[in-house]
């Protein structure tokens, strides 16, 4: 038998668990661990969001297009945008939309928002009556992202 065996097992006898320095030694590493991906965690959680509300946006604005070109429900279709939320409508604005059909999307207040308010759709061919330009930002982050709706109804993102 070795002398490390043999203290080993000197340490190990009578004594199943752990001693309290041990215990402190372990719980500081992991303390370690959580400081230094707690900030990249965060962001990652912002982004997340951001991204949700971008992807929303746009999926809203095709669908509600794709909508009223099908002619779902007989019907034009629109995206209203809000501070903490987007709402997809049946409807040739969302002032006279018919609010059984919302879909609405809510979203946390680090993300915003601007630009144009109301994009409605028009029948049959998905146009809109006038362009319009979405601008979704997270400021903490510095990123952004702007929706374009041109008065032919093509929408891009960049």
């Amino acid at each position: 038998e070795t002398v490390t065996q043999g203290v080993l097992c000197w340490l190990m006898v009578g004594r199943p668990g752990f001693t309290l320095v041990e215990m402190l030694v372990v719980m500081g590493m992991m303390l370690c661990v959580v400081r230094l991906t707690a900030p990249t965690g965060g962001r990652s959680v912002r982004r997340r969001e951001y991204d949700r509300v971008r992807d929303t946006s746009l999926g809203g604005l095709s669908e509600a297009q794709a909508d009223t070109m099908a002619g779902t429900r007989g019907s034009a279709w629109g995206v209203a945008f809000f501070p903490n939320s987007i709402t997809r409508y049946k409807g040739d604005s969302f002032i006279t939309r018919d609010p059984v059909f919302d879909l609405v999307t809510d979203f946390q207040n680090q993300v915003i928002i601007s630009g144009t308010v109301d994009v409605a759709f028009t029948r049959p061919f998905g146009q809109v009556s006038a362009p319009a330009q979405i601008t979704i930002a997270d400021n903490e982050l510095n990123i952004s992202s702007v929706i374009t709706v041109n008065q032919s109804g093509a929408i891009e993102i960049n």
